[in-house]
Order: structure tokens, then sequence, then C-alpha cells
């Protein structure tokens, strides 16, 4: 799980501020993307185990902040 407030300034000099079109969440993970950085403003859920080729035109190069959460593991 990770959370990331704004997406400017990413690990090894990311940027990826307004620049995503599409997503891929793996399984047992929830994606939340915002439209504003802070966690703020218009916000969209990703399923687990799910692939987004394009997003909703309201989100599509609009995301700022996202967070990630994962499920936890049940014992075999």
């Amino acid at each position: 799980p990770e959370k990331y407030y704004t997406l400017r300034n990413l690990p090894f000099g990311a940027n990826w501020r307004k620049r995503i079109r599409s997503a891929e969440v793996g399984l047992g993970a929830t994606v939340t993307m915002w439209e504003d950085e802070g966690f703020e403003g218009a916000s969209m859920r990703l399923r687990a185990d799910m692939k987004y080729p394009t997003l909703p035109p309201t989100f599509d190069e609009r995301i700022e902040s996202l967070a990630v959460a994962c499920a936890a593991r049940q014992a075999d």
C-alpha cells in the first residue's frame, strides 16, 4: 500500500501529474485516484485485478494524487 499526495517528484525523478491515461490494478489491490493534489476533488476507485485501457474523460490526464490499498492475505 502506498499514498501519493502528489504525483510530482516521485522516486527516480518521475512526474506523473496529469499524465495517466490508463491503468492496470493487480490482484488484491484497489486504487483511488483524485483529480487534485492532496486527495482532493473528484475521485475514482479502480477495482482489483482489472485493466483500464482508457479512463473516463473526466479523469484522462487529470490525475494529481492517488492511493493504493492492498487486501489482507488470508492464511492457507
